[in-house]
């Protein structure tokens, strides 16, 4: 049997916080300029990755919502915008792994 999960959205990094702190198994964030989130702000991407990092800190997977219709027009900008996205995650995965790396040198043990 599955175990059911906790997703949280999130708009801002306070949010982020108080997702992980109250135990999300994971959270979403609506891709900058190209989602559904109407209401909240869009993150600039330092800002992203800011929150991505702290989730994979703590374990917490980030899902990224490219959640509206995408117009012919628009298809460049959607491509530029997940490159960014895939390089953000490389950089990520780059960052946690040292710190993995760093925290196994300390004798604990990593997330």
């Amino acid at each position: 049997m599955r175990k059911s999960e906790i997703l949280l959205p999130v708009g801002n990094m306070q949010m982020a916080r108080a997702a992980i702190h109250n135990g999300a198994d994971a959270i979403y964030v609506g891709a900058p300029g190209f989602n559904a989130r109407g209401r909240s702000k869009d993150f600039d991407l330092t800002e992203l990755q800011e929150i991505i990092e702290l989730c994979h800190i703590h374990n917490v997977r980030t899902h990224i919502a490219l959640n509206i219709l995408i117009f012919e027009n628009e298809l460049s900008s959607v491509t530029e915008l997940v490159k960014k996205l895939i390089e953000i995650n490389k950089v990520i995965k780059e960052n946690t792994d040292k710190h993995n790396e760093f925290l196994k040198e300390l004798g604990l043990n990593p997330i």
